[in-house]
């Protein structure tokens, strides 16, 4: 069977030689990143060729219809509605009840496994 010696060299020389090594596969990551990057380049070219009209047509006046060119309305803060009589109370109460019924109407697998949103009487 073949067997490899190994190199009897010193220290020194086995840094050298791994610097060296190093070296080399720095300049050829280089070079294949400098190929990926003019590639980019003609994208790039081609693409700004293809958005030219389109970006003019936006750079002209009136033509806009981004947030910018709308008019700013002052905010006002909003004061919260709430019920100030009995009357009212109940109408948000049935509202509500109404609308967990709608829930349990449509989905009818979730009134099996889940008693919380019941609106019929639970047994005490």
């Amino acid at each position: 069977m073949l067997t490899l010696k190994s190199l009897h060299l010193p220290i020194a020389m086995k840094a050298v030689l791994l610097i060296v090594a190093l070296g080399l596969l720095s300049v050829a990551a280089n070079v294949s990143c400098l190929e990926r990057l003019d590639a980019l380049d003609k994208l790039n070219a081609v693409v700004t060729r293809h958005l030219a009209p389109a970006r003019l047509v936006l750079s002209k006046p009136g033509r806009r219809s981004s947030s910018a060119s709308r008019p700013i309305r002052a905010v006002r803060p909003r004061t919260p509605t709430r019920p100030t009589n009995a009357e009212e109370i109940e109408g948000y109460y049935a509202a509500a009840k109404r609308a967990l019924n709608n829930v349990l109407t449509y989905y009818p697998a979730w009134k099996a496994t889940s008693g919380a949103f019941s609106t019929t009487a639970s047994p005490a």
